[in-house]
């Protein structure tokens, strides 16, 4: 499988490189906007046999996706699946505060790749009936106080995926999202402190922070045989995080007086 990855430099997106780079028949572009970075991954990620090949790339310049797709497809013949793992979390601020620099930057970084890359992508895409996953986030559909860009740029993305879904699913284009709950990366270093960690998992019903390895597999798992029946669809891997969502609503509920 031909593939090009965001955010291959660390957290998630090397993540994903690593569950795919598994392949030996494996050809992987990894995207990433230290190349020296890049070219270091690389080479790790050949020993297991896999073509690994890496293409700079600045998420939010505008010609971003046509140069990288025309670079990856130059690479590897064509591309079978998009993988955009690449985002931040930006600022933090209240609402209130929040300028309009940052609430935009989310979007540029977080939303308008996927648009830029899926478009140039879309007649290699077209040609092998590929997939698209994007890594959008729990904060997609349930709002993060300060985080006034990030969760409003993450929904986004994930209609944009449904978006893409429907109108390219006849030409036979997958297309799905993954959403994380707590996952011990790069950008939520908090996890590294064992007492935070604790405490956080503590809150989830399976009592563990999610690792980038379990949403790696989960991105694997779409772009092959077994997800040949899926798109359109957004897969929650936060450990059951939401649920917990419920049960503070019902135990409210029976508070209320009938």
């Amino acid at each position: 499988m031909r593939t090009v990855i965001t955010g291959a430099g660390s957290g998630i997106g090397l993540a994903i490189a690593r569950e795919l780079a598994g392949d030996p028949d494996a050809r992987i572009v990894l995207v990433d906007r230290n190349p020296k970075r890049g070219e270091r991954h690389c080479a790790q990620l050949r020993a297991g046999g896999a073509e690994v090949f890496t293409v700079p790339g600045e998420m939010t310049a505008p010609d971003m996706g046509t140069n990288v797709i025309e670079a990856a497809v130059r690479k590897m013949g064509g591309i079978d699946a998009l993988v955009h793992a690449a985002g931040s979390i930006g600022n933090r601020a209240p609402l209130s505060e929040l300028s309009l620099e940052d609430y935009e930057a989310g979007f540029a970084i977080n939303t308008r790749p996927l648009f830029l890359l899926a478009q140039a992508a879309y007649p290699a895409l077209r040609q092998a009936k590929g997939a698209i996953v994007a890594i959008s986030s729990t904060g997609a559909t349930c709002p993060v106080a300060d985080l006034g860009s990030y969760s409003p740029s993450k929904a986004a993305l994930s209609m944009l995926a449904q978006q893409m879904a429907l109108e390219w699913g006849p030409d036979g284009i997958r297309v799905n999202t993954v959403s994380p709950g707590p996952t011990a990366t790069p950008m939520a270093a908090a996890y590294d402190d064992p007492a935070i960690r604790e405490q956080r998992a503590s809150t989830i019903p399976l009592r563990r922070i999610s690792e980038p390895q379990d949403i790696a597999a989960t991105v694997a798992f779409l772009l092959g045989p077994g997800g040949r029946g899926i798109t359109g669809t957004d897969i929650l891997v936060d450990g059951g995080m939401g649920l917990t969502t419920m049960q503070l609503s019902g135990a409210a509920l029976g508070r209320m007086k009938s």
